[in-house]
């Protein structure tokens, strides 16, 4: 049996996955999971920077530890940068700017 001197902080991961590239534009999957024990009531997501668009709702609302949500982004131009804005808000406050785009 494991026991934990100090107790885990809440906080969340950030991943990009690139799932389809085509000659005109990229799909991107903007990974988020809540990790360390605590949970997230809401996430918020939209372009922050390059020709970055979300795909689908920018909103996901109670996320528990463990647990992934997707958000899907597509990039108007084949090998460019952006980046997407992440706020969380609940027992893990965060701001972060997630870059995709480039070479995976």
């Amino acid at each position: 049996m494991w026991t934990r001197l100090v107790p885990l902080k809440p906080f969340v991961e950030f991943r990009t996955v690139l799932v389809a590239k085509t000659e005109h534009y990229e799909l991107w999957d903007v990974l988020v999971t809540a990790r360390g024990g605590g949970a997230v009531d809401e996430i918020t997501a939209k372009p922050s920077n390059g020709p970055v668009r979300l795909i689908g709702p920018g909103t996901q609302r109670n996320l528990r530890s463990g647990q992934t949500h997707p958000f899907h982004v597509q990039i108007d131009d084949v090998g460019a940068r952006g980046s997407v804005r992440i706020n969380t808000s609940g027992e893990v406050e965060t701001t972060a700017d997630v870059p995709v785009g480039g070479q995976p």
